[in-house]
C-alpha cells in the first residue's frame, strides 16, 4: 500500500533503469506545496512555546501588581515592573513571529494554487520551475512593449501640441 505524500515510481527506476519519467516529481525536488507546509508546521511548534510566554507575563503581571501594592506601603516595586513588560515584549516577538509565519504559509498557499490554473499538473519541478521563468519572462516582455508605447504616445502628444501651439508662420 503507497502512501499519499510519496511519488510513484515505476518498475524501471526501482531497478535503476533510465531517469524518472516525466510529470512524476524527482526525489530532491520539493513541490512549493510543501513550503507552505514546512511554516505551518513550525507555527504549530511555536504554540507551546506561546503558552509558556504567556504564563510567564502573566505571573510577571501578578508580582507586578503585587509590587505596586507593596509600593504604596513604600517598598519599591519598579524591577518586577519592568520584569513584566520585559516578558510581554517576549510574549509579542514570539505571537509576531508565528504571524509572520502563518502570513507566508496563506501566501504560498495562495500562490500554489493560483500557479495551478495556469501551469500543468504532470510537470516535474524543474519543468515546472523553467515554465515560470518563461511566465515570468513574458510578463516582463509585455510589460516592457507596454511602457514603450506609453512613451509613444506620450511623445506624440507632446510634438502635437508643440506644433499646434507654434505660431503661424
Amino acid at each position: 500500500m503507497m502512501n499519499q505524500g510519496q511519488p510513484m515510481v515505476n518498475q524501471s527506476q526501482m531497478q535503476g533503469q533510465g531517469p524518472p519519467a516525466v510529470g512524476q516529481p524527482r526525489p530532491g525536488a520539493r513541490p512549493p506545496e510543501e513550503a507552505g507546509r514546512q511554516l505551518l508546521s513550525k507555527s504549530r511548534e511555536m504554540l507551546p512555546v506561546l503558552r509558556n510566554k504567556w504564563g510567564v507575563a502573566m505571573a510577571e503581571g501578578g508580582a507586578a501588581l503585587q509590587g505596586t501594592s507593596g509600593q504604596e506601603q513604600g517598598r519599591s516595586g519598579e524591577g518586577q515592573q519592568n520584569r513584566f513588560e520585559s516578558s510581554v515584549e517576549d510574549f509579542h516577538s514570539t505571537l509576531d513571529q508565528m504571524e509572520l509565519n502563518l502570513k507566508c504559509a496563506l501566501e504560498t498557499t495562495s500562490q500554489s494554487q493560483s500557479s495551478s490554473r495556469y501551469m500543468l499538473g504532470n510537470l516535474s519541478y524543474q519543468q515546472y520551475v523553467a515554465t515560470a521563468k518563461q511566465q515570468v519572462n513574458f510578463t516582463l516582455g509585455i510589460k516592457e512593449m507596454l511602457k514603450a508605447a506609453a512613451m509613444d504616445i506620450t511623445e506624440h502628444s507632446q510634438q502635437q501640441q508643440q506644433q499646434s501651439s507654434a505660431p503661424p508662420q
